[in-house]
Order: structure tokens, then C-alpha cells, then sequence
């Protein structure tokens, strides 16, 4: 499966996933082979098998696409490894609370859907009956009076490089109709029971959707991975209400860069309790979301390389801010409040020193110590 490319960070993870792919894929795979009929068909399981266990192992990241769409046909061979990965004992988990989309108003809208990042994708209209997506697809399903709504689960959600620096948006809509998104993102990776454990698992999930105008209703998992929710929201220029809260207290480099970036109808932020940050990780997060008024509390008294970098760049309508850094170093905030307006107030610890501009307390700014 493309979906199980694992990242160096990973390969730690699943250093016996080596031998769990080597003992229960290719053994079983060998088998299967044997069973369905020849040596011919017994060497192609084989090497369908060795592929996931390179995939397993970290050793092999770049399998291609036929051989990932020979391995998608071949999941029941694999089932014992697949039980490997399965961290709850090797039963199937879904998670009760499935990524849904509705449309706001009366007017119909068609979403887009790039199974391609998603593997063992099921669509369902009632949380009844799941119907298996086809892989590597551009899969459409309406929005209308007959299907006001649907809901999505599946296995992982995945980049299909290794370096995934221009992966497809997972859902677009068209700009006719509006669109609510509610459930919890955790049924995107179910493989790994809610838990993120790859890099760039779902960059660029919802980028540039026009049709976005609510996501108060969506959960997120508690943890994070490096660039993990990287540009989820760009350019959701519609988007008005996002969810409560980024739950994560630890962030991972670049978790959360550029996230709402250009989301210029966004009132409100969710909240981010995080208190250990890491290099990148909130880089451009609101920049350009000029109905932005209030940013969120920032908890975290230690800051990391880059951690604030241009943030609120262009939030013109910001107005407030605390933070809860006990040293401040300009390094790690550039520009990060670049072009937001001449008035405000900026809340910070007493004894922390932070110096006037465009990388510090905004200029004209009332500065109140806690």
C-alpha cells in the first residue's frame, strides 16, 4: 500500500516490523501463492510480499504504482502483518464519530475527493452501510436535497511521495454551495486506532475549499507529527468558524505551518494549549487571516527556532495577544506580527522582555504584565 510508506522518523517504530512483514507477509503471501495455483503465481505473491515488508521496515519508500495497486488487491495475504500495525490486537477499529460533510444552505454543492492519499477509503450516507471508495481516483459525491450529507472513514491518510512538497488537495468543493465539516479526524487513521504516526499525514486536506464555512464541529487527534496538518486550511477563503481547540500539548516542526493561512472570513481561532513547541511549528499559521481579531493564547514560556515566524503576518483587524514566554528572542519570531493594526493590547509575563516591532509587541500597542 502506498498509505504504509513510513518515514525515517518512523523506522524506529517498527524495527520488528521487519520480521513481522518477513514471518507473516511474505511466509503467508509464499502460501497463498502455492494455494491459488503454480510456482508463477507463488513467486508474484513473493515479491507483492517483500514489497510490504521493505514498506514495513523503512527500507523501501518510493514502491511504485503498479506494485502499490498490486499490493492494495492483496491486503487479505498480508492480514497477520496488517494485525501488526493494527495496535489494538489486531481488530478492526472505527472510530464512532466519522469525518462528515452537509451542506449549510439550499444550494447543492460537489465534492472532489482524491482517494489516492486516502487507503481503505468508505463512504456511508447514514454511518449504516460503508461503501468501499476506489483507489487513485478523483471520486465525486454530491451534496444535495437527496444527500444532505456523507461521512468518510479510512485506514490512513497519506502523501504519495516521499517528499511531498506539492501533494493534491484530499477534498475540494465547488463554489456554489456551502459546506459544514464535523466528526472527528481520527477516522482518517484508524489503521493506528485515531493515533498520527506518519509525517505529512494530512497536509493539505482541505486547501483552497471554497466551499468551507464551518469547521466548529471538527475534532482533532491529540497528537502530532511533523508537518502533519501543514496548509489543512489554506486559502479557505469562506471559512468562518474553525474548531474549539488544537488539542496537542507537545507539537512536532511545522505541525501547524501555514494552516489557516489566507483565511480571510476567519473570526475566530481554536484554541492551542500546547506548552512544548518545536522549530516551524505554528510558522504563518494565521498569516493573511485579516477578520482575525483576537489571537489565541499562546501558554508556552520556552520557544523553539522559528516557532511564531510570521504568524499573524497581515491579520489586520488583530487587536489582542498573550503570550506566555519567559525570554524572548527575535530570531524565532519574525515578522510575526508584520502589518497588524497601530492599537491593541499585548499580555505578558512580568519580567519578560520583548522588545517594540514588527518581531516583537507591535508598535502602539498597550503592554499589560501578568
Amino acid at each position: 500500500y502506498s498509505y504504509l510508506k513510513t518515514s525515517a522518523e518512523m523506522q524506529s517504530n517498527y524495527n520488528s516490523g521487519y520480521t513481522a512483514g518477513e514471518t507473516a507477509g511474505y511466509t503467508s503471501g509464499y502460501s497463498a501463492g502455492e494455494a491459488a495455483g503454480g510456482a508463477a503465481v507463488a513467486t508474484s505473491q513473493q515479491s507483492v510480499a517483500s514489497d510490504y515488508k521493505n514498506l514495513l521496515s523503512g527500507v523501501d519508500q518510493t514502491i511504485a504504482a503498479a506494485d502499490a495497486t498490486t499490493l492494495a488487491g492483496q491486503l487479505s495475504i498480508f492480514s497477520e502483518s496488517y494485525q501488526y500495525l493494527n495496535t489494538g490486537g489486531g481488530t478492526d477499529w472505527h472510530c464512532d464519530d466519522p469525518l462528515c460533510f452537509e451542506k449549510t444552505g439550499s444550494t447543492n454543492n460537489l465534492i472532489t475527493i482524491d482517494t489516492t492519499r486516502l487507503a481503505g477509503a468508505e463512504i456511508s450516507t447514514d454511518k449504516v452501510t460503508w461503501t468501499p471508495m476506489p483507489y487513485n481516483t478523483a471520486y465525486q459525491q454530491a451534496l444535495d436535497s437527496n444527500n444532505p450529507k456523507f461521512y468518510i472513514r479510512c485506514k490512513i491518510c497519506c502523501r504519495t511521495s516521499v517528499t511531498a512538497t506539492n501533494e493534491t488537495t484530499v477534498f475540494q468543493g465547488s463554489t456554489s454551495g456551502g459546506i459544514a465539516i464535523s466528526g472527528d479526524l481520527r477516522s482518517l487513521c484508524e489503521l493506528n486506532r485515531g493515533e498520527l504516526t506518519v509525517e505529512y499525514e494530512m497536509l493539505n486536506l482541505f486547501k483552497g475549499n471554497t466551499a468551507i464555512e464551518d469547521a466548529s464541529g471538527l475534532k482533532f487527534p491529540s497528537n502530532v507529527t511533523r508537518r502533519c496538518y501543514q496548509n489543512l486550511f489554506q486559502n479557505c477563503n469562506k471559512l468562518i468558524y474553525s474548531q474549539s481547540t488544537l488539542p496537542a500539548t507537545t507539537l512536532a516542526s511545522y505541525c501547524y505551518s501555514y494552516m489557516f493561512d489566507g483565511c480571510t472570513s476567519l473570526t475566530t481561532a481554536p484554541t492551542l494549549p500546547a506548552t512544548t513547541l518545536d522549530q516551524y511549528c505554528y510558522m504563518r499559521m494565521f498569516r493573511n487571516c485579516t477578520s482575525l481579531t483576537a489571537a489565541p493564547d499562546l501558554p508556552a514560556e520556552t520557544l523553539e527556532t522559528n516557532c511564531y515566524h510570521d504568524m499573524f503576518y497581515s491579520c489586520t483587524s488583530l487587536h489582542s495577544i498573550t503570550v506566555g514566554a519567559t525570554s524572548w528572542d527575535t530570531n524565532y519570531t519574525t515578522d510575526w506580527v508584520r502589518s497588524v493594526p497601530v492599537s491593541g493590547t499585548f499580555t505578558k509575563p512580568t519580567g519578560t522582555s520583548i522588545p517594540t516591532g514588527t518581531s516583537g509587541i507591535p508598535s502602539g500597542w498597550t503592554v499589560v504584565d501578568v
